[in-house]
């Protein structure tokens, strides 16, 4: 590891030429290499619901549903980052040739998560205002039935709408495709079991 990326602040290219040798995983913001820890079971529940929930809806349609390994390339903010759910309409666009970093997202759906909630709700989303093919944005706390649906209008501003009931469904113009709030209700979280180590 370079004194560079020890220091957390590396290239562009040294960054790409790291974050493609397994089992390497973090983002980048402006240079500052953010490691992830890995999710919870109740945020990977939440993700997987969502991610096929979505895929059953949009499969007849051109749109792709993928997962927390798709990273996203923000060229205007200088920043990468995996979101949870990425939903991509139309022919996917990429950085380079490597077609690993995507650049023309139709909608981001997270599961915030308590460590970097205030980089979710924050910096990241205004990192997400670069992408000009980005429609809309979706918020979902993995403690609570409660979803903050923020989508972009003609003008350029964002409109936002929070739901919390369970009869309630989060309308995304973007795909012409819907979720029900039932679906999108936390899951508890197993009793703590801990394994003896061999």
């Amino acid at each position: 590891m370079s004194a560079l990326r020890a220091a957390g602040l590396v290239s562009k290219a040294e960054y790409r030429e790291t974050e493609r040798q397994p089992p390497t995983k973090s983002e980048d913001f402006a240079g500052k290499v953010l490691p992830m820890a890995g999710a919870s079971y109740t945020q990977n529940r939440t993700r997987t619901s969502l991610a096929v929930n979505l895929y059953l809806t949009l499969r007849n349609k051109p749109c792709a549903v993928l997962g927390s390994n798709m990273r996203e390339r923000v060229a205007d903010a200088n920043v990468y980052f995996y979101p949870d759910v990425i939903v991509v309409c139309g022919q996917p666009q990429f950085e380079d040739d490597q077609q690993d970093n995507l650049v023309n997202p139709t909608l981001f759906i997270e599961v915030l998560s308590p460590p970097i909630e205030a980089l979710e709700r924050g910096e990241q989303f205004e990192a997400y205002w670069h992408i000009p093919s980005l429609c809309e944005y979706v918020l979902v706390p993995q403690d609570r039935m409660h979803v903050e649906h923020y989508s972009r209008q003609p003008e350029g501003q964002w409109s936002h709408q929070e739901y919390a009931r369970a009869e309630q469904t989060v309308y995304l113009a973007s795909t012409d495709a819907s979720l029900s709030m039932h679906l999108i209700s936390p899951y508890p979280e197993p009793n703590a079991t801990e394994v003896p180590h061999a």
